[in-house]
């Protein structure tokens, strides 16, 4: 008798092992597409969104220069009228393309925020023309300071990771499914966490603490209502993107390989 149900017990065993084999093959949450198989070279639109992404961070971080007023509840730069679409391209590619593909991407965003940058702040010290009446507003704008250079690359960094991060995990715990609830609390956490960043590393000391509070909660929450509000869209773009790429990237992120392969 204990024979028979040990037989039966690893009959029933191997008929699952089985199952769950061919429910990977034939598209299994856990197994659709592996990561290491994806050719970004051969994907039509993955350089597209990349390039999208990178010229927001620039026109982001340029128009960030100057401070708005949100219906007299707080103030904030302009560069968060942007910054938001980061977020949402962000979700984009790590749901089509992979967690790596997301940090291929952030990393050479990165990359060519930090030339521009440099480049620019080189360029104001060129000898400028005798005549040219315009050094002063041009320094005001490329002269950034360190703190808010330093605040603004290192909280774009970490939330963007955190953001990917967020989406690979919980597409493989919800096996692909309720992106739109994935990517508002993904975009809710990691813009947090990047508002906190920037505002502390670039403003604190030189503005009142509440005035830095109203910043913060007033730079996630338009994170957060422009996710929710272009969702529509960004449902749109994901549904083509997956039917014209044929790629649907189930990836777990791995923090101990930081760096990508280019």
């Amino acid at each position: 008798m204990t024979l028979k149900c040990g037989l039966a017990i690893r009959w029933l065993k191997a008929c699952a092992d089985i199952l769950i084999k061919n429910y990977n093959q034939q598209g299994g949450y856990m197994a659709k597409t592996e990561a290491k198989q994806v050719t970004l070279s051969s994907a039509k639109y993955y350089n597209i969104l990349t390039f999208i992404f990178v010229f927001c961070l620039l026109i982001s971080n340029i128009a960030e220069m100057k401070i708005i007023n949100i219906f007299n509840i707080a103030q904030i730069g302009a560069g968060t009228l942007f910054f938001p679409l980061l977020y949402v391209l962000n979700d984009v590619i790590t749901e089509i393309y992979g967690f790596s593909a997301s940090r291929r991407m952030i990393f050479l965003a990165l990359i060519f925020n930090m030339s521009f940058s440099l480049l620019m702040y080189l360029i104001i010290f060129l000898p400028e023309g005798a005549d040219w009446q315009e050094k002063e507003a041009f320094n005001t704008i490329f002269a950034l300071s360190p703190r808010i250079m330093l605040g603004s690359l290192l909280s774009y960094f970490i939330g963007e990771l955190v953001n990917s991060a967020i989406i690979s995990n919980l597409k493989l715990q919800f096996r692909g499914k309720f992106f739109a609830i994935r990517a508002t609390f993904s975009t809710l956490v990691s813009s947090f966490l990047e508002s906190i960043l920037f505002v502390l590393i670039a403003f604190y000391g030189r503005m009142p603490d509440q005035e830095l509070i109203k910043m913060i909660l007033m730079l996630t929450i338009i994170k957060v209502m422009y996710e929710i509000l272009v969702m529509p869209a960004t449902l749109a773009l994901i549904s083509f993107l997956k039917e014209t790429e044929k790629l649907d990237v189930y990836e777990k992120p791995l923090f101990k390989n930081i760096f990508p392969k280019w």
